[in-house]
């Protein structure tokens, strides 16, 4: 890679919207894993009454 100091106007533009769009595939795989999350939390069996009474007596 060029050094920064080196690299033109465009050549600095053109690194800038590689590493956007490098940042939104992060950012939407980041919102996947959350959603995915979210449903296998959702998908847990919350604990009940009737399991805790059991577990009491």
């Amino acid at each position: 890679m060029n050094n920064l100091e080196n690299m033109t106007k465009e050549e600095l533009i053109g690194n800038i919207m590689i590493l956007n769009k490098a940042i939104d595939k992060l950012a939407n795989k980041v919102a996947n894993a959350e959603v995915n999350l979210a449903l296998m939390e959702a998908q847990i069996p919350e604990k009940n009454e009737s399991q805790e009474a059991g577990k009491e007596g």
